[in-house]
């Protein structure tokens, strides 16, 4: 669904002079599976996420999706509050789809369908500062899924929230995957958040990044047989995940400084 190829990104630092953040980096998504992306803070996950969704551009590589989903079938959910203040959480989803071009009738429909999608069709006429930041990204989530999207880029949407609140948010992010078969690029920093809810891990390296690894998490493959090896499985690939984050001594890089390629855990 999803191919990244040789994407490099540049900025200016500080000083105006070139800062590579991204730097070669290629994976590959298939349709309807749920991809975490890790890497250290400051990595260029959010540029990267920001150029497969087209608001960045990269300086040399492309993105392409497959079967173009068309306009605002591509959803965005930003780490931040991406709601508008001044509307409530129904007009917050219907002002999207407004822009999509649906009928008053049809954009109320679907507002309310997915309001109670995830939970809150009695919280419709709050304002986004009368929710939790739970009930929040609730409502994001729901403006994503109402506008079709076959792709969604959901980047940290779960970092500020406390722990009960945020293991209600991957059980329901997970049950709408299941119903709806979008494919999902998901940035996180929790490693046991990634590998409990992807098929797929990519790990960056730092800047400049570029993969380090990909690992194919083998319990999520239906027909892999593997259920009775995740007590096994599950710790040994967080701690190989975590050394590989940790790993930023110059150690795993090349002698021009660039990070070695590791292949697949």
């Amino acid at each position: 669904m999803i191919s990244v190829a040789d994407v490099a990104k540049t900025f200016p630092d500080a000083s105006g002079n070139p800062r590579t953040v991204l730097d070669g980096v290629s994976f590959s998504v298939a349709a309807g599976s749920f991809c975490a992306i890790l890497g250290p803070s400051g990595c260029g996950k959010t540029t990267l996420l920001r150029i497969i969704a087209g608001v960045e551009k990269p300086d040399l590589g492309e993105v392409r999706i497959a079967r173009d989903p068309g306009p605002g079938a591509l959803g965005f959910v930003h780490q931040q509050n991406d709601l508008l203040p001044w509307m409530t959480a129904a007009d917050n989803i219907e002002v999207a789809l407004r822009v999509q071009g649906y009928s008053r009738k049809t954009r109320c429909g679907l507002a309310h369908e997915y309001l109670e999608k995830v939970g809150l069709a009695s919280f419709d006429r709050h304002y986004p500062w009368q929710l939790s930041g739970g009930m929040q990204k609730r409502v994001s989530l729901a403006r994503a899924m109402a506008m079709g999207a076959a792709v969604l880029l959901l980047d940290e949407p779960l970092a500020f929230l406390d722990f009960q609140t945020k293991k209600g948010l991957q059980q329901l992010i997970t049950d709408l995957h299941l119903q709806h078969q979008q494919t999902i690029l998901y940035v996180t920093h929790d490693i046991d958040e990634a590998l409990s809810l992807s098929h797929k891990v990519i790990v960056l390296s730092g800047q400049p990044a570029t993969v380090r690894t990909v690992v194919d998490v083998p319990w999520h493959d239906p027909g892999a047989g593997v259920w009775g090896e995740f007590p096994r499985r599950f710790p040994c690939l967080v701690e190989e995940i975590k050394e590989m984050l940790a790993d930023e001594d110059g150690s795993t890089r090349d002698a021009d400084g660039r990070p070695r390629l590791v292949g697949s855990i």
